[in-house]
């Protein structure tokens, strides 16, 4: 990992002192990526898996926020105001927390991806 970002830090610096001697295409460069691909889904699986647990606690933590605030909203509406007043705010909140549960419920669909930006291979001086 850290020669990658070295690596990638100096091809993204405008005078770099790589040089590019040639590449590669045809079924060897398809054979390469296979066996590089295959690596790097072995190699990001751990960390795939410990950012989607992250990303579902978060989630979690935002269900239980709004599902509160939804609650303490009922409660006030179910204090003050007409019967047909409350009944109008109510169903104008259901309204709302179905839709919040509805983008809540898009955010939990969880798809990696994982696309090879640049294949490089480095010669020793």
């Amino acid at each position: 990992m850290p020669t990658a970002r070295r690596i990638w830090d100096l091809l993204l610096q405008e005078e770099t002192s790589l040089e590019i001697k040639g590449y590669i295409t045809g079924e060897k460069s398809e054979e390469i990526f296979e066996k590089l691909q295959k690596q790097a889904v072995r190699y990001g699986h751990n960390l795939f898996l410990e950012l989607k647990n992250q990303y579902e606690d978060y989630l979690q933590k935002e269900r239980e926020k709004g599902q509160y605030a939804f609650q303490i909203r009922r409660q006030a509406i179910m204090r003050v105001g007409l019967p047909a007043v409350r009944q109008h705010r109510l169903s104008e909140l259901e309204r709302e927390e179905k839709e919040w549960a509805l983008r809540l419920q898009q955010k939990e669909k969880i798809l990696p991806e994982l696309r090879a930006i640049i294949i490089i291979y480095i010669e020793g001086a």
